[in-house]
């Protein structure tokens, strides 16, 4: 998986294309999501990222949304803090809708993807 990020990522830049990157998370406690961020950070620490970085948690499995928000919120604070540069929520209008809170909500942005079921 890192060796297509790292292909991809020359040969976006080689082809003058705009690159952007989000991480797609799978930590199940606040100490995962920090080292998760971490690792994330590191990965593209070095490149030249045209966007603005995203975060993509979908798949809680049996997590609380409390727990969620937790996880999600240290995720995205280490990522900023490490990054130095803003992150944003790659999510869908579900989650936006029953999961995230209004904390999270309000300190990061939203990408929404959209699918054509939305009535918007």
């Amino acid at each position: 998986m890192l060796l297509n990020f790292e292909l991809n990522y020359k040969n976006a830049k080689e082809n003058g294309l705009k690159v952007g990157v989000y991480h797609y998370v799978i930590s199940r406690s606040v100490e995962e999501a920090r080292e998760e961020a971490e690792f994330f950070i590191n990965l593209i620490k070095d490149k030249s990222i045209d966007v603005k970085i995203a975060m993509d948690f979908e798949n809680f499995d049996d997590l609380s949304n409390e727990e969620i928000n937790e996880i999600a919120y240290a995720f995205l604070n280490t990522a900023k803090e490490k990054y130095g540069k803003d992150i944003i929520i790659y999510s869908d209008l579900n989650n936006v809708e029953l999961v995230w809170d209004e904390r999270i909500a309000n300190e990061f942005d939203l990408w929404l993807a959209y699918y054509n079921d939305y009535n918007l």
